[in-house]
């Protein structure tokens, strides 16, 4: 229990041998004293037994105070773990959570020491440096809302665990939809694909997501696959004339676009993509046929 035991006496010298401490204090006039004074350092809490005894070369007619014997009791050192990481973060978004964890006893900060982080019933866990600095990463993966964090330090022998405590709210996460489908001049009666992408934070894709796509007043919608990505086609049946395509993904519980924050969805449109072509106006108005081609109408 005892990890460094050290002596020191007033008038002579200490020296140390099998855990026995031995210390001449030399010659003592009748009526002085002579102070001893031994150091040990105990390397697990409990309780431990230091025992003295003193001899000399003259006669002494009573033995029975020549020795006593002290147990102190070796308590463990307290700490103190204090968090200094991100408390919110978006859904899906990493974000660091560290501490400081320092020895109450000394002031210093311990070292090489393992630290429990959790984030409702998410955790990491890693190990303080030689500053008492510990670090790692969660993805917050439940519903936005508040929920509560905690740094924990679980204790040893020496030292006491401790733990400090927080609040940490998750964000809805930022999305990005795109129209990538038909543009340009497209004809009544064709079959033309509508798609778009959708991406976490405009680089991840965003799998198993409906997107609605609209050309004009016609519509259909499907579900992203692996890569972000929904398509569908329709037969189009439009006024002649500029049109507009769209593809709109709504909010769900953990995500929402970042052009209409309030109300969590938004819709990407690509301008005068239903636009009808030349060939297809003049169908659709016979009594303009000839003068739309560059030929001549009679009375």
């Amino acid at each position: 229990m005892c990890d460094g035991v050290s002596g020191t006496a007033a008038g002579g010298a200490c020296t140390i041998s099998a855990g026995l401490v031995h210390c001449a204090v030399g010659t003592i006039a009748a009526g002085d004293s002579s102070t001893v004074t031994i150091v040990v350092s105990g390397d697990t809490p409990g309780i431990i037994v230091d025992r003295a005894s003193a001899a000399g070369n003259e006669f002494e007619f009573d033995l029975t105070n020549n020795a006593a014997e002290a147990s102190p009791d070796v308590l463990a050192h307290p700490t103190r773990i204090t968090y200094t990481g991100a408390t919110t973060s978006d859904y899906h978004d990493a974000a660091l959570f560290s501490a400081v964890l320092v020895d109450l006893a000394t002031g210093l900060p311990l070292g090489s020491k393992a630290v429990d982080f959790a984030l409702d019933a998410q955790a990491c866990t890693n190990g303080t440096n030689a500053l008492g600095v510990v670090s790692c990463t969660i993805a917050p993966n439940v519903a936005p809302g508040s929920y509560p964090l905690s740094a924990a330090y679980a204790g040893s022998f020496l030292f006491i665990g401790s733990i400090d405590t927080g609040t940490f709210d998750v964000t809805l996460e930022q999305t990005a939809t795109v129209y990538t489908g038909v543009t340009g001049y497209v004809t009544n009666g064709s079959t033309v694909t509508l798609s778009a992408t959708l991406r976490e934070n405009g680089v991840t894709p965003i799998g198993g997501r409906t997107i609605a796509l609209t050309l004009g007043s016609q519509s259909c919608s499907d579900v992203t696959n692996a890569s972000g990505v929904a398509s569908c086609t329709v037969v189009v049946a439009q006024p002649t004339g500029p049109g507009l395509v769209t593809a709109t993904f709504a909010a769900t519980p953990t995500t929402c676009l970042p052009m209409t924050a309030t109300a969590c969805s938004s819709t990407r449109s690509h301008p005068a993509a239903a636009r009808l072509s030349s060939e297809t106006r003049a169908r659709r108005d016979p009594s303009r046929s000839g003068a739309r081609s560059g030929g001549s109408a009679t009375a």
